[in-house]
């Protein structure tokens, strides 16, 4: 749990970017309709001065690149979504890979479902 820039109370996955390279985040048998939709953000303590790097979020399914999310420094608790439309009605393996040019003070998360 984070708190967003209202320090409201937002549950979601941690996906801290490492020092080189990308965590990646893999769900089996994701069963997937139009769309992938959901938020990200940081805690509101490390993210409002602006001081740090973007953390950008790529989403693939099936092994295919559907396209990336950036998350900016004092953007709070944002919104992101991904068109499967032609992954619709199958279940398929869906990945997420978290990365930031410096992994200082970013401790990135998100949350997301398919619909």
């Amino acid at each position: 749990v984070i708190e967003d820039q209202h320090y409201l109370p937002r549950r979601c996955i941690w996906a801290h970017p490492p020092k080189r390279g990308s965590v990646r985040l893999r769900f089996e048998a994701v069963p997937l309709g139009a769309e992938i939709r959901g938020y990200a953000g940081m805690p509101w303590f490390f993210e409002r001065e602006s001081k740090g790097t973007d953390v950008r979020l790529e989403l693939f399914v099936a092994g295919e690149r559907i396209g990336e999310y950036v998350h900016a420094d004092g953007e709070g608790w944002k919104p992101f979504q991904f068109s499967t439309e032609r992954f619709s009605g199958q279940t398929q393996v869906v990945e997420f890979a978290v990365q930031s040019a410096k992994m200082w003070q970013r401790w990135f998360c998100f949350q997301a479902e398919a619909r």
